[in-house]
């Protein structure tokens, strides 16, 4: 009999790496664990707020590994909202400080995107002086924008789970996702629901997949994401699987190496953002 298992995994080695990329002694161990948690849960509370995130990458640079003052790279991989939604929140900060007529210059010259970029900016200044406070080390925070979010199985079940807050239909959320996938380079995908949905008594299944989704070949690329959605009539759990085939990454590893020559160039700098 076949197990739904975590198809990351099996492949992390292979096709995919770990979150954290950090050698230190056993009497270190536990203490930068502890601090790895304390930075995604404080990056996701602020930069949650405004923006979806991906995923978290932290990598400890030190020559000597007994020397606990070391330089701390966190990459953020984001997703970047549309031009309305930021133009909505600006209009929120815009309110509070009593500047319309400023605002409203800005929007109208386009220059929406540029204004938002600075916003998070000065919020990822606020979370690398609390950890540098916190701990004495020096945080060098950067985020990564990603174009396509349904080429990411964290940001689709993300946007599930928003949907299903807002307490839109099952089928509906199936149709609108399978739909967006097939225009994508996916050659197989799956979303997955199980719970009380709409409020039912007893607890139902549904799923959707279209493709092929090769599970037991390791050597395949297959990304997994996985959420818990608290609402008031309980727990339900969201899979999604996405199967993107090699030569449809290659691109995006283009991209991101790209990417990350430009953060290693500019290791002085305590923020700095590339666009994918």
């Amino acid at each position: 009999m076949g197990q739904k298992t975590n198809s990351n995994f099996t492949r992390l080695n292979l096709d995919q790496n770990y979150l954290s990329k950090w050698y230190y002694n056993k009497s270190n161990y536990s203490r930068f664990v502890s601090e790895d948690n304390f930075a995604r849960f404080y990056i996701t509370k602020i930069i949650g707020r405004l923006l979806s995130i991906s995923s978290i990458l932290i990598k400890r640079i030190n020559s000597n590994r007994n020397n606990i003052s070391e330089t701390t790279q966190i990459i953020v991989n984001v997703k970047f909202p549309s031009l309305i939604k930021a133009a909505r929140f600006l209009k929120l900060i815009d309110i509070s400080l009593e500047n319309n007529i400023f605002l409203d210059s800005i929007i109208k010259k386009n220059f929406v995107k540029e204004l938002f970029i600075l916003i998070i900016k000065k919020y990822i200044q606020i979370i690398s002086k609390r950890l540098s406070l916190k701990y004495q080390k020096c945080y060098q925070i950067s985020c990564i924008f990603i174009k396509n979010p349904f080429l990411d199985a964290n940001l689709i079940a993300n946007l599930v789970s928003k949907q299903i807050l807002q307490h839109k239909n099952v089928s509906y959320i199936l149709k609108s996702i399978i739909k967006n996938l097939r225009n994508t380079t996916l050659t197989g995908g799956a979303v997955y629901f199980a719970g009380r949905l709409h409020g039912i008594e007893r607890a139902k299944r549904a799923w959707f997949n279209f493709g092929s989704i090769p599970v037991q070949s390791f050597s395949e690329n297959i990304y997994f994401a996985k959420r818990r959605i608290k609402t008031s009539h309980g727990i339900i759990g969201v899979k999604v699987q996405i199967y993107l085939p090699k030569y449809a990454i290659k691109s995006q590893i283009h991209k991101i190496s790209q990417a990350a020559k430009k953060i290693y160039k500019r290791a002085n700098k305590q923020e700095y953002f590339v666009e994918s």
